[in-house]
This record gives structure tokens, sequence and C-alpha cells, in this order.
């Protein structure tokens, strides 16, 4: 049940701007990501993202998100083995006072 209303808010957030990533809410496809971060197309539209961290990655687009509240990184070395133990994932919060 879980992952059919998942896929329901992607859906929801997808169809408001199908072909403008920048002005999604949530980011979790990688080359979406990867195209607004080298593009600096970064927007306070955006409020969470679930990126799989590489070292080609421009990480300067994140300035322009200024409403950004969760950044979720994977980071796996070059043999792509998971340095979180237990295959736990990196999570930033941010909370406005």
């Amino acid at each position: 049940m879980h992952d059919h209303i998942e896929e329901m808010a992607k859906n929801i957030i997808r169809r408001l701007h199908p072909d403008e990533p920048n002005k999604h809410s949530r980011l979790w496809i990688q080359d979406e990501i990867e195209y607004v971060l080298d593009n600096n197309l970064g927007s306070e539209a955006t409020r969470s993202i679930r990126l799989e961290f590489n070292p080609d990655i421009v990480l300067e687009g994140l300035g322009n998100m200024k409403k950004l509240r969760c950044l979720i990184v994977d980071y796996y070395d070059m043999y792509g083995v998971d340095l979180f133990v237990g295959a736990l994932v990196s999570v930033l919060c941010l909370y406005s006072v």
C-alpha cells in the first residue's frame, strides 16, 4: 500500500511541470537532479532531494534552493560498495526556526 501512495505522490509532483524538473518540489530522478545542478537551475520550489553522489555533480546549484529542507545522499565508492555501514543513507534535514 505504501508503494502505491508513494507512486501517486510522485505522479502528482511530475504532472505539475513535466518538462521542468527545476520547478518540482521533490527531486529523486538522478538525471533530473544532475541536469538541475549542472545548469544551476535550482529554485525555491525544491524542498527535498535524494541523490546518488558522484564527484562529477556540481553542488553549487544547491545555493538557489532556499527552501530545501531535506537532502538525502547515497554515496558509493568507485567499486559500488556502500560506504555507510548496514546500507544506511546519510540524511541531512534542515529546519527553519
